[in-house]
C-alpha cells in the first residue's frame, strides 16, 4: 500500500465526526454477527444455546470468540491511527468535579454486591472462569470502541463534551441491537435503554479518572457480576441467586439509569481541537464552532 493512500486514510479518521463513530459501532456489530453465523454454521454441536453459561466451551464459542476478534481488530485500528496514547490518557484540560465520582463508586459498589450475592453453586469452576474472561473481553473491546475510538472521533469533530457523552452512549447502546439476532426483541430493547445510561456512567468514569483503563475495568466487572447473579446473559434463569442481598443487588441497573438521567445535565466543557489534535484554528481565532453543524 502506498504512503499516499495510508496518509489519506489517516486524514479521513483524524477529522473525526459522528457518522464515523457510528461506523465503528456498525463494524463491531458486523464482526459479531459474522462470527456468530460461522459458529452456528460450523460449530453448532459445540454450543449449548439453551444453557450457554453452563459449559465453558459454549461460553467461549457463543460469546467470547466474536468479542475477542473485535478487540483485536479495534486494537490494530487504534495502533495504526496512533491514538492509543490519546485514548488511554485523557486531556488534563477537561475539568473534573466531585459528583463525577458517583457513577464510579456506584457501579463499583453494586458490582461487588452482585459478586457477593451470586449463587456460585449453580456454575462449574470452568464456567465461572470463562464468564470472568468474557467480562474482561467485553470491557476491553466495547470500551475501546466507544469511550475510546468514538469519544476521540467526536472530540476531533469539535463536539461539546455533553454531546460527546450522549452520542458515544447512543453508539454504545445501538451496538446492542445486534443481540436481536439471538434474543427476543423486548429483552433487547430493555438492554439498549440500560446500556445508553451505562454508557453515560462510563463516560463520567473516563472523564474523572482521565484514563480509559478504569472504564474498561469497571465494565469488565459489570457483565460477569450480572450474569452470575441472574444466571444468564441479559435474562434471569433458574440459576439466578435468591435472597435479600440478591434482590437489592438486582436493582443495580435502575441505580445506573437514575444516575445517568440526572448527571448528564451537568456535563460541561469542550476539547481545544487545535491544541490536542492540531485540527481547526487556535482557540480565540476560530470564527465559529461549526463542527456540530457539519460533522
Amino acid at each position: 500500500m502506498s504512503e499516499g493512500s495510508t496518509t489519506a486514510r489517516a486524514g479521513f479518521w483524524d477529522r473525526g465526526g459522528f457518522w464515523k463513530a457510528v461506523l465503528v459501532g456498525v463494524g463491531y456489530v458486523a464482526i459479531n454477527t459474522a462470527i456468530g453465523y460461522l459458529v452456528v454454521t460450523f460449530l453448532a454441536d459445540s454450543v449449548d444455546t439453551d444453557d450457554l453459561l453452563g459449559d465453558p466451551l459454549s461460553i467461549f464459542l457463543g460469546a467470547c470468540l466474536s468479542i475477542l476478534v473485535n478487540g483485536i481488530v479495534l486494537a490494530i485500528i487504534a495502533r495504526r491511527l496512533g491514538w492509543w496514547g490519546q485514548m488511554l490518557r485523557q486531556p488534563a484540560s477537561l475539568s473534573r468535579s466531585w459528583w463525577m465520582w458517583l457513577p464510579f463508586l456506584g457501579v463499583l459498589g453494586w458490582n461487588l454486591m452482585r459478586f457477593v450475592a451470586a449463587d456460585y453453586s449453580q456454575f462449574t469452576v470452568g464456567s465461572i472462569v470463562m464468564i470472568l474472561v468474557l467480562g474482561a473481553l467485553v470491557g476491553f473491546a466495547e470500551e475501546l470502541a466507544t469511550r475510546g475510538l468514538a469519544v476521540n472521533l467526536l472530540r476531533r469533530a469539535g463536539y461539546r463534551e455533553a454531546w460527546v457523552a450522549v452520542l458515544s452512549s447512543l453508539v454504545f447502546a445501538a451496538m446492542h441491537l445486534g443481540n436481536a439476532f439471538s434474543m427476543d426483541v423486548p429483552t433487547v430493547l430493555i438492554t439498549v435503554v440500560y446500556t445508553f445510561f451505562f454508557g453515560l456512567a462510563m463516560y463520567l468514569v473516563l472523564r474523572v479518572t482521565r484514563s480509559l483503563i478504569w472504564p474498561m475495568i469497571l465494565h469488565a466487572t459489570t457483565d460477569p457480576s450480572g450474569m452470575l447473579l441472574a444466571g444468564g446473559i441479559d435474562e434471569t434463569t433458574e440459576a439466578a441467586a435468591t435472597g435479600g442481598l440478591a434482590a437489592i443487588a438486582a436493582m443495580a441497573n435502575y441505580v445506573v439509569m437514575i444516575l445517568g438521567i440526572i448527571l448528564v445535565w451537568f456535563i460541561r466543557g469542550r476539547i481545544d481541537r487545535f491544541r490536542e489534535f492540531g485540527l481547526g484554528e487556535p482557540a480565540g481565532e476560530a470564527s465559529a464552532p461549526a463542527a456540530e453543524a457539519t460533522a
